[in-house]
C-alpha cells in the first residue's frame, strides 16, 4: 500500500513540474522569440522581452508578488502540499528505523492520516489550478478581442 501511496506522489509532482514546464515552453517560449528576433536593433527593447518574459514565467509559476488571490491559493497549496509530504516521509523514515521494513509493526493508521492529508491538499491544488486557468483563459481571450 505504502509504495504505491509513494509513486502517486512522485507521479503527481512529476506532472505537476510537466505541466508548469509545457505552459513556460509552449506559450511564452514562442512569444519570446518573436519579441527578440523584432528587438534585434534595440538594447532596450531585448531587454524588456526578456524582462517580460521572466515576469510572466515566475506568474506561470506561481511565484511573483502581484498574483490575484487564484494564484496565492495555489502558492499556498504548494507549500502545504510539501509540508505534508515531508511529514509523511519523515513519519515513514522513523517507522523504517524503529521497525525496518516489516510495516505490520508500524501504525498504519498514523501513516494513512498523513497521506490523507496530502491528498486533500492535492484534490485543492487541482482546483486552484484550474480555477486560475480559467482565470488566464479569460483574460487571454480579453487581451485578444482588445
Amino acid at each position: 500500500w505504502l509504495d504505491l501511496k509513494w509513486h502517486e506522489i512522485r507521479h503527481f509532482l512529476v506532472n505537476f513540474e510537466e505541466y508548469l514546464l509545457t505552459n513556460l515552453l509552449s506559450q511564452l517560449w514562442p512569444k519570446l522569440i518573436q519579441e527578440i528576433d523584432e528587438s534585434l536593433d534595440s538594447p532596450l527593447q531585448y531587454h524588456n522581452a526578456i524582462s517580460k518574459f521572466v515576469n510572466k514565467a515566475l506568474k506561470c509559476c506561481f511565484l511573483d508578488q502581484q498574483s490575484n488571490k487564484s494564484s496565492k491559493a495555489v502558492a499556498s497549496c504548494l507549500s502545504k502540499m510539501y509540508q505534508s509530504i515531508l511529514e509523511l516521509s519523515q513519519l515513514c523514515r522513523a517507522y523504517r528505523l524503529r521497525y525496518g521494513h516489516d510495516t505490520s509493526k508500524w501504525n498504519m493508521e498514523t501513516v494513512r492520516k498523513a497521506y490523507e492529508g496530502f491528498n486533500r491538499t492535492k484534490s485543492f491544488l487541482v482546483k486552484a489550478l484550474a480555477s486560475c486557468s480559467n482565470l488566464n483563459q479569460g483574460s487571454a481571450s480579453k487581451n485578444a478581442a482588445e
